[in-house]
């Protein structure tokens, strides 16, 4: 493999990846769960990154957008095993899917530190842990030809071909480029099982969705609410930049524990406008679970809370992470939804 910074001529194209509807939902409608044009894929605990396979050589990049650039962030030379694959006959093809770090526990950190990190310290972390892996879920162009209008389906049996080009070229990489796996039966029972083993949820994927529209795709996860106390704010940054980005969230009675995002517009303009009037407050956290560590997984705002005394509010973290210790009343807020 050769671990070198590779330089492009040509500007790699900005494509905007196609997003589920509304975020994670928490219910749903049984005959989604039964409808045969509906089916399931695993949701996946990496990082989104487009593979875009081009006459230089395969480049990968993210979805979010570079400050300095304005454009996608490049991660090519993160991952010299990916970019060096020969793949010329695949000119023009892009990719759409989550490079996997191949550890059992605590996958998204380990990918994100791979994914975020140079390329030299990138290159330490897979010599210690092993090659990202890629997961293709869907497929944006063909040989140059765009595919974003079509159906899903019809997506899919393009992206079944050309992965099936790639690994019968070359049976050495095949764990190292891969398609997604589907399940169009019994699509309940497959979350179920996710969630019961701590994975991730699933997403749902209608056979006629276009790329991009948002109506095509849900994302089913597991819900956990709870009650916290603000602690501070987080400056945002990308179109939030000068605004409060997340606020700091912490058990009543200890210090800041984590941030967490997903505030609406009104919320985070009149926390930007009166700081003051926020911090100390209760406010009520999604997220979806408590990790090993006593933090809590993907936080976010679902908004303001009052008629919380502080006596009910200390017994909070010991409801969550010893409720063999924590009073009967303690269980009477949290809520678990699982669809």
């Amino acid at each position: 493999m050769n671990r070198t910074i590779k330089t492009f001529t040509k500007e790699l194209e900005q494509i905007e990846t196609s997003e589920a509807s509304g975020g994670a939902i928490y219910t749903i409608p049984e005959n989604v769960w039964n409808d045969k044009n509906w089916i399931a894929e695993p949701k996946l605990d990496g990082t989104r990154l487009k593979f875009h396979i081009t006459s230089e050589g395969n480049r990968l990049d993210t979805r979010r957008i570079s400050e300095k650039t304005n454009k996608f962030m490049e991660r090519t030379n993160n991952f010299p095993h990916l970019r060096d694959l020969p793949l010329e006959w695949l000119e023009g093809t892009v990719l759409d899917g989550e490079g996997i770090a191949p550890v059992e526990k605590d996958t998204m950190g380990a990918t994100q530190s791979m994914v975020g990190a140079g390329p030299e310290h990138s290159w330490e972390i897979q010599d210690r842990i092993g090659l990202l892996n890629y997961m293709a879920f869907d497929i944006i162009k063909y040989k140059g030809e765009d595919l974003r209008s079509l159906p899903f389906k019809q997506r899919r049996l393009t992206l079944n071909m050309a992965i099936k080009q790639i690994q019968n070229r070359m049976k050495e990489h095949l764990g190292t480029v891969q398609i997604l796996e589907q399940i169009k039966d019994n699509k309940r029972e497959f979350y179920e099982k996710r969630i019961a083993k701590g994975m991730e949820g699933i997403m749902l994927k209608h056979l006629d969705g276009i790329y991009g529209n948002i109506h095509g795709m849900l994302k089913v996860k597991k819900h956990i609410r709870l009650t916290m106390i603000i602690t501070g704010f987080k400056p945002g940054a990308g179109k939030h930049k000068g605004k409060v980005g997340s606020v700091g969230i912490g058990f009543y009675g200890e210090e800041q524990l984590t941030y967490a995002g997903g505030l609406s517009d009104i919320l985070r303009q009149d926390m930007q406008d009166n700081p003051k009037d926020y911090l100390g407050k209760v406010i009520e956290i999604e997220c979806q679970e408590f990790t090993t560590t006593e933090s809590l997984r993907h936080p976010r705002v679902v908004g303001t809370s009052e008629g919380r005394d502080s006596e009910d509010l200390q017994t909070e973290k010991l409801r969550i992470f010893r409720p063999d210790k924590a009073p009967e009343k303690c269980g009477r807020n949290q809520e678990v939804k699982i669809a």
